[in-house]
């Protein structure tokens, strides 16, 4: 009430800077929260010096010459019982403000720290679950292509042409980024550049290749988690409102890296284009979501075990700061 109500007093009259004083005396004595200490340190200072942050805005030496003159003021205006009693609150607030200020910072960032190891232990496992769902969607969609088109040496590239327009329109009606649009355009033209040569065989991937690849998926795996982690009901309680769409784009274009490569290979392999775009959306898809499946298969006993952790902790904040830790708090 006092940290609340503490611009209400007039710091010109020297009852109310004693009184206020005290008060802060008092409520260092019984507080047990850091918000609370850091208020009360605020109000004695505004009551002796005038000033919340007295040692940097008057110096050391105008400190020290100030916070003895205090005490001798109150006891020739109010009587030495009253001086005696500023003193000691002095001391009292000196006491407990090396303690409070430096603890302040560490409470913050275990705060910090707790709220974000709360967000992802509540949605990361799900949402590598949920990317690496799409993942398999994008193999299988790979095998398909193989296996049906592959078998096209010569694809009519009217109708890459036409899906290409397709694709960027739909882009740019549903995000209204014109780039995404023009990158689907260049993916279509890539696909459509005339093969003089080409076999219906299995592509026999390089280790490189691989490698590349699997980098490309993993990518696109921790930017579609991100997107779900950002549009999760924790994040929005704890961070508020927030878009994660540009983690979906982002990952989309991530991902559509792989096409220009699988043109490339082709031309390099002398196979079928749509053959290399299909088994490349294979190796995308199946071989990201293992690696999906892995990290959540390990990271859920681990999310479990620090939330468990952290509701520990929580239940202590909440036992013995309930000023600064309110239960129906959003944050």
């Amino acid at each position: 009430f006092v940290a609340s109500h503490i611009q209400d007093f007039a710091y010109s009259d020297l009852q109310s800077r004693r009184d206020s004083l005290a008060n802060a005396a008092t409520v260092l004595d019984t507080a047990r929260s850091f918000s609370t200490a850091s208020a009360a340190i605020s109000i004695a200072h505004m009551a002796v010096f005038g000033t919340a942050d007295p040692i940097g805005d008057l110096g050391q030496r105008d400190y020290e010459v100030r916070k003895t003159e205090f005490p001798r003021l109150v006891s020739e205006s109010l009587g030495e019982e009253a001086g005696e009693r500023a003193r000691k609150d002095i001391q009292t607030v000196e006491s407990w403000q090396s303690f409070y200020r430096s603890g302040d910072s560490m409470a913050r960032a275990a705060l910090s720290r707790v709220r974000l190891e709360s967000l992802l232990s509540a949605s990361l496992p799900s949402a590598l679950l949920m990317a690496s769902c799409w993942l398999v969607g994008i193999g299988l969609l790979g095998t398909i292509v193989a296996a049906a088109l592959g078998p096209v040496l010569n694809p009519d590239r009217r109708v890459i042409i036409a899906l290409g327009f397709f694709v960027g329109g739909f882009l740019w009606i549903r995000t209204g980024v014109f780039l995404l649009a023009v990158w689907a355009l260049t993916i279509a033209a890539v696909l459509c550049i005339p093969q003089m040569v080409a076999k219906d065989e299995r592509i026999d991937w390089r280790r490189t290749e691989r490698f590349a690849v699997l980098c490309v998926a993993m990518l696109g795996l921790a930017l579609l988690a991100c997107w779900y982690v950002v549009e999760s009901t924790p994040a929005r309680l704890v961070g508020g409102s927030s878009d994660g769409g540009v983690f979906g784009a982002v990952a989309g274009l991530t991902l559509s890296l792989s096409l220009p490569c699988a043109a490339v290979w082709a031309r390099i392999r002398r196979v079928s284009v749509l053959r290399a775009v299909g088994e490349t959306l294979r190796l995308l898809g199946f071989g990201g979501a293992i690696i999906g499946l892995t990290a959540t298969l390990v990271l859920t006993p681990l999310a479990l075990w620090r939330d468990s952790a952290n509701r520990t902790l929580l239940d202590q904040w909440i036992r013995s700061e309930p000023a600064t830790f309110r239960p129906d708090a959003a944050r």
